[in-house]
């Protein structure tokens, strides 16, 4: 397989040596300038990927981890499976994309943010403890999974229902959720 790339592209450097032949263009050598060159030559200096809120891992800052994407997740006024991305009830004149705007609205307040879809990227189910479900009258929930950006402005988060909030990224849902929750929203949530 190797030797038929390296084949295909040696014919395209021969094809382009015969179309430039006569005239003022020039090939540059494959060995270009290294990493440290180019840096060096750039008119400014690249910010450093590593920020203040990466030094002090502040879960509360959008400003961590750069090269990572992060997910909202709070914390539920509870003690048992407190941590949880914003959920709701679907109301009856809602469909699934609604009830997702106006929870996550009612969790972090009105931010600039984007949908990525108006489907779902995937849904979690399961039972309630039996103290909840002798309250509720209902066997277990259905959560469905939104893909959203957060594109501008800052969590005010609903104090009545939440404590806290962490933007956290794919590797560390386990610090948050019991394993086999974070094992399954880590594979629907984006790399």
């Amino acid at each position: 397989m190797y030797d038929m790339q390296e084949s295909v592209a040696q014919r395209r450097r021969e094809f382009m040596l015969e179309q430039i032949k006569d005239s003022d263009g020039q090939l540059l050598p494959e060995n270009g300038p290294t990493h440290e060159e180019i840096l060096e030559s750039m008119p400014f200096k690249p910010a450093d990927r590593v920020t203040e809120a990466d030094r002090t891992n502040d879960r509360r800052s959008t400003e961590r981890r750069l090269q990572d994407s992060l997910f909202l997740i709070v914390k539920r006024n509870r003690a048992d499976n407190a941590w949880q991305f914003p959920q709701g009830k679907l109301r009856d004149e809602e469909n699934l994309r609604t009830a997702a705007e106006r929870v996550v609205d009612r969790a972090v307040g009105t931010v600039g943010r984007w949908f990525i879809s108006n489907a779902p990227a995937g849904h979690f189910q399961y039972k309630y403890p039996e103290a909840v479900l002798a309250q509720r009258k209902e066997f277990g929930a259905k959560v469905f999974y939104y893909r959203t950006q957060l594109l501008a402005g800052n969590i005010k988060l609903e104090t009545r229902l939440y404590t806290d909030y962490a933007w956290v990224a794919r590797d560390e849902l386990h610090e948050y959720f019991d394993a086999e929750t974070a094992e399954y929203v880590k594979n629907i949530l984006p790399l």
